[in-house]
């Protein structure tokens, strides 16, 4: 039997039959002397990809094996044969643009698992289909093809900035399409993306689609930037929110933290964008009872970063100095366990001045 695989629709005519009588999902093996009424069948393509063999074609026509199949199961040869053979077929726009079960295209497979085919298969579906760019997939995490490259072509840049290209070029809807987790293309790029890339789809998005970057979702784009990025990508950041978006600065994300509890390696210049802008964040508490001060003394290591934490949170957050945890603790206890029995006592010492000062009460209370 000549092996062959077409974006015909789903076994045509012989589906039809087996259907019939209940032969459709029955495989038999090839070589096999065992033939169901529609002809010696392929084994699942499943099984042919992840066994090198594209699916066999049936006497009556050819046998559909979705293109997701083969470039999630097979071999690169494989699927690249996959896609030539479909090319010649009369309905290769048809295969690109057709979901399998999970609601992927074939371009959601490739971006995944084939990143030497990824490419062909981008161009082919943009020549067939563009809208198939803004087609979001029905399976776990979800999303337009944007979302999977964002994830999974992490490290080739070159091909990122062509998806990003054709992406704003043919269906610059996408950057505002969440996945099914409610994640912008932007926070998967914040995430997963290193920070020129991640820095691009902040400004497409901030180009196209300015009001997406003010949701107030499980996911804000700014908690993500602080959170996840470094460098470019957090300036950029910081400079499209506090001269757009101020309104971000005060979103909390599903923990109940603001921005700037997730700051991190950038809280310094964190800080003084927040000074400036949303000053009220240094006496914000999250769902731990925790301010801004405490999740710094906490996991900030940089001593001159910490000294800067406090003297901004001295002149604007003063509150901060008195307030105690869920456990219990106020930020000079937590000093006093990170910084103090560490060695590194200065810290301490200008936190528990500054809480005698401007907190006495709390102390008395303890």
């Amino acid at each position: 039997t000549r092996l062959a695989i077409t974006a015909a629709a789903p076994l045509r005519g012989a589906h039809q039959r087996g259907a019939a009588n209940g032969t459709v999902g029955q495989s038999t093996e090839l070589g096999s002397d065992a033939v169901p009424p529609y002809g010696r069948a392929a084994r699942p393509a499943h099984a042919c990809a992840a066994a090198g063999q594209p699916p066999a074609q049936s006497n009556d026509g050819p046998l559909d094996c979705p293109l997701q199949a083969v470039l999630e199961h097979g071999h690169a040869m494989v699927a690249s044969r996959a896609l030539a053979l479909t090319a010649q077929g009369g309905e290769f726009a048809a295969a690109l643009a057709r979901p399998d079960e999970r609601g992927r295209l074939a371009l959601h497979v490739a971006l995944e698992h084939e990143p030497r085919l990824a490419p062909q298969v981008l161009y082919q579906t943009v020549a067939a289909s563009p809208d198939a760019l803004t087609h979001a997939s029905s399976g776990p995490g979800g999303g337009v093809p944007l979302h999977v490259a964002l994830e999974f072509q992490q490290h080739n840049k070159d091909f990122m900035l062509e998806v990003l290209r054709l992406t704003v070029a043919h269906c610059p809807a996408a950057f505002a399409t969440p996945n099914r987790d409610g994640a912008l293309p932007v926070v998967v790029a914040m995430a997963c993306q290193g920070p020129s890339i991640a820095a691009r789809v902040l400004r497409a998005t901030e180009d196209i689609c300015p009001e997406a970057l003010e949701r107030h979702t499980a996911h804000p784009v700014l908690h993500s930037a602080l959170r996840h990025q470094r460098g470019e990508a957090v300036s950029e950041a910081l400079r499209v929110f506090a001269e757009h978006h101020a309104r971000a600065f005060s979103h909390q994300d599903e923990r109940g933290e603001a921005p700037l509890h997730v700051a991190g390696e950038a809280v310094s210049e964190a800080l003084r964008v927040f000074a400036e802008h949303h000053a009220r964040a240094f006496s914000h508490q999250d769902e731990r009872g925790e301010a801004p001060l405490h999740v710094a003394l906490r996991h900030q290591a940089d001593e001159w970063a910490l000294l800067d934490v406090v003297r901004l949170t001295a002149q604007h957050g003063l509150a901060a100095f008195g307030m105690r945890n869920i456990d219990g603790k106020l930020p000079a206890d937590i000093a006093r366990e990170a910084h103090y029995e560490g060695g590194e006592r200065t810290v301490w010492r200008v936190v528990a001045d500054m809480t005698r000062q401007h907190a006495p009460a709390v102390l008395r209370d303890a």
